[in-house]
């Protein structure tokens, strides 16, 4: 089927692997998340129709909060889903990409987004002293746009260089700045060229950016058996 390319154009696009490999997840896990599958619901609300597979920057900022979240062991995807549910009656769209704090309350997921008050689907658990936070360290990474949605994730950042993901550049691949060249790229070269100081030179780039860049490809590669 043939969909049109311009409602993509800024929102970073990634294959469910992809989105996996960067999240730290198994491709299954982000595809049941993001776009449900025979086992159940996805969790969140995707930007695109599920059928399209696609997974944008949002998508991927709203699956890394349900590792999270999912990381605290006893919470189901349904909790999740009714947080977010709850959020867009109103009108509150990806409450996951945007700055918020997550608290578990038994088996339940209460919201607070931004500044706002406290997001709970049933009601009764404001203020009770047994609401658990959830730790989003990831979250202390992730820049915003004004419209309140994340726009940038640093993936790294290591000796004066920065790994960065931004749906505006380069379909939200991770970019290597200062000079801006794919970290897959440099990754790349790095083994075609033989090593660090190789691949720094075919790109005209730092040791350091080829350096750090090989340190974060690797650290997120799929492990292979030997």
């Amino acid at each position: 089927m043939m969909m049109s390319a311009t409602k993509y154009l800024g929102q970073g696009m990634y294959t469910p692997s992809e989105a996996a490999m960067y999240a730290r997840v198994s491709p299954q896990l982000i595809s049941r998340w993001i776009h449900g599958n025979r086992s159940g619901a996805a969790a969140i609300r995707s930007q695109f129709a599920a059928e399209e597979k696609t997974v944008t920057f949002l998508d991927l900022m709203q699956a890394m909060a349900v590792r999270a979240i999912r990381a605290q062991g006893e919470v189901q995807l349904r909790a999740i889903r009714e947080a977010v549910d709850t959020a867009a009656k109103r009108g509150i769209t990806y409450p996951f990409a945007r700055r918020h704090t997550t608290f578990i309350y038994a088996d339940r997921i209460l919201l607070k987004v931004e500044d706002g008050e406290l997001i709970d689907a049933s009601g009764d658990a404001r203020g009770h002293p047994n609401l658990r936070r959830v730790v989003e360290i990831y979250m202390q990474d992730v820049g915003y746009g004004a419209d309140g949605l994340a726009n940038n994730f640093t993936a790294r950042e290591e000796d004066g260089v920065k790994i960065v993901m931004s749906p505006g550049y380069k379909f939200g691949e991770p970019v290597v700045h200062p000079s801006g060249i794919s970290a897959l790229t440099l990754w790349e070269a790095c083994n075609a060229e033989g090593g660090i100081a190789e691949a720094a030179k075919a790109f005209g780039v730092s040791e350091t950016e080829v350096l750090v860049a090989y340190r974060y490809v690797d650290s997120i590669r799929p492990a292979t058996a030997a």
